[in-house]
């Protein structure tokens, strides 16, 4: 089984609605019900942890595993290792 990495970013200030229109082309686009891992990045620690919780606050509707880092390099660093998996 192969893996495929999708880039997609939101950029501040981010709503709910717009999170949420995100992460429904994600899972309608693909037309598969399996978990995603969304990666957030993020150098506002806060800002991190309130999305992640946003996303997570959906996970009925949108199975997912959410991570998340404060720099772009970590983000990739993150990205590899999760591929890698």
């Amino acid at each position: 089984m192969g893996s495929v990495l999708e880039l997609d970013y939101l950029t501040k200030p981010i709503g709910l609605a717009d999170l949420t229109h995100a992460l429904d082309q994600q899972w309608l686009g693909s037309g598969e019900s399996a978990a995603k891992t969304i990666l957030i990045v993020d150098d506002d620690p806060v800002f991190s942890l309130f999305v992640e919780q946003l996303v997570l606050s959906l996970g009925a509707e949108l199975p997912c595993r959410v991570n998340s880092v404060a720099t772009a390099e970590a983000g990739w660093a993150q990205a590899r290792a999760l591929l890698s998996d």
